[in-house]
């Protein structure tokens, strides 16, 4: 039976999506990572990856992220960047626009599906 076996360990009846878009809440940082609970999911993920992750912007308690799973692996969240409505003072507003739309398209998510964090101030 080599080849046959099935792994159930990590088998759910709603399974996730592991290309999927998330919307999280830093709850902490400690050690510098982020500690970040998906609302989606319903899960806090301790130690994660921040993509954009800078000396000119770092991570606080409450900002809004961003989260997604890569290489089908549910087990290590990655942060693509932050939406808390502020104004990026390096890039601005258009060319935070500009991420949002470049992102729909990576991740083959319809163009309006992420307006609602596009900056409009």
């Amino acid at each position: 039976m080599a080849g046959k076996f099935i792994n159930r360990d990590k088998s759910s009846s709603h399974p996730l999506v592991a290309g999927g878009v998330y919307e999280g809440v830093v709850k902490s940082v400690v050690n510098g990572r982020p500690v970040v609970f998906v609302k989606q999911l319903k899960c806090t993920y301790s130690d994660v990856n921040f993509i954009g992750n800078s000396t000119r912007r770092r991570l606080i308690k409450n900002d809004q992220v961003l989260c997604t799973f890569i290489d089908n692996e549910l087990s290590t969240l990655y942060i693509l960047g932050s939406f808390n409505k502020k104004q990026d003072t390096f890039a601005g507003k258009e060319k935070y626009n500009d991420l949002i739309d470049a992102l729909e398209a990576a991740l083959n998510l319809s163009p309006t599906a992420l307006d609602a964090h596009k900056q409009t101030d």
